[in-house]
């Protein structure tokens, strides 16, 4: 990774696009430097304001820092400039829900799964928001698509509180056998 970033030192110098400071972002926040990723996705978004890769990976970096406003800002650009992005889509909606908006929650991960119907955090996500609204049956077809869909084994930690969720609910209706 460090001759990676070595490289990416000269491109950002000789390429004025958004793409060599994006990647070297993604290089430095994989090696845990996030005020580093963040400077070098400012650079890149000043070079091209829409650049949907560099909006979600800041957006991303927000979220993580819990500032949820500028996440969904950047989210949001990032959506505008790539429509068919599921990813960046249920993030936006991921954030909905830690903000306590549901409904808007809701629609981002409809939208998302009907852009890729295997995407797994949106079916899984959905499924949560289902679970609070109390509306059982609905929470456990997302949860179980979301186990379908993840298929990797073992289970991804991520998705052990869809396993979880969904044997609560299903002790809770007496369905102790697959619980």
């Amino acid at each position: 990774v460090e001759a990676a970033l070595a490289d990416f030192k000269i491109a950002i110098k000789g390429d004025k696009s958004a793409h060599p400071c994006y990647y070297s972002a993604v290089c430095t926040d994989t090696l845990g430097d996030v005020d580093g990723a963040m400077e070098l996705l400012n650079k890149a978004i000043e070079r091209d304001a829409n650049h949907a890769e560099s909006r979600s990976l800041r957006g991303e970096i927000l979220v993580r820092r819990r500032e949820f406003d500028a996440a969904i800002e950047d989210l949001t650009v990032a959506i505008d400039a790539n429509p068919n992005d599921a990813d960046a889509i249920a993030a936006r909606g991921a954030v909905s829900v830690a903000k306590g908006n549901f409904g808007k929650a809701v629609d981002d991960f409809a939208r998302a799964i009907q852009l890729n119907p295997k995407h797994a955090r949106a079916h899984h996500d959905r499924g949560l928001i289902a679970l609070k609204k109390k509306e059982t049956a609905a929470a456990i077809a997302d949860l179980e698509r979301a186990l379908t869909f993840d298929g990797r084994l073992p289970v991804d930690p991520r998705y052990a509180d869809a396993y979880l969720s969904r044997a609560t609910q299903r002790y809770e209706q007496g369905k102790n056998d697959g619980a």
